[in-house]
């Protein structure tokens, strides 16, 4: 028994209920993940402000529109982050 279930036990007792043992469980299905963290405005909907996107912890890209509600840059937007995402998507084809 490992000292953080030792513990959950311990508080389940003291609370009287059981304690989780985690807060995520995170499942590792390749050595390289594509993440992509967004950022959009409050109230409108379909107005990135930017996300930052990658595989590489030590290197994401940043991606930003300058005036989110310029329908403009918006799609320049999204097409940059379709070329950040589709190649890291179309390596899984034949997978």
């Amino acid at each position: 028994m490992s000292l953080i279930t030792t513990l959950a036990r311990l508080e389940a007792v003291e609370a009287g209920r059981a304690q989780p043992l985690a807060t995520v469980r995170h499942r590792h299905l390749t050595d390289r993940p594509l993440v992509i963290v967004p950022l959009t405005t409050a109230g409108e909907a379909g107005a990135p402000l930017g996300a930052l996107v990658g595989t590489d912890r030590e290197a994401p890209r940043l991606l930003a529109v300058a005036q989110p509600r310029d329908r403009d840059l918006r799609f320049a937007f999204l097409a940059e982050l379709a070329e950040a995402v589709l190649p890291h998507i179309e390596a899984y084809a034949d997978v």
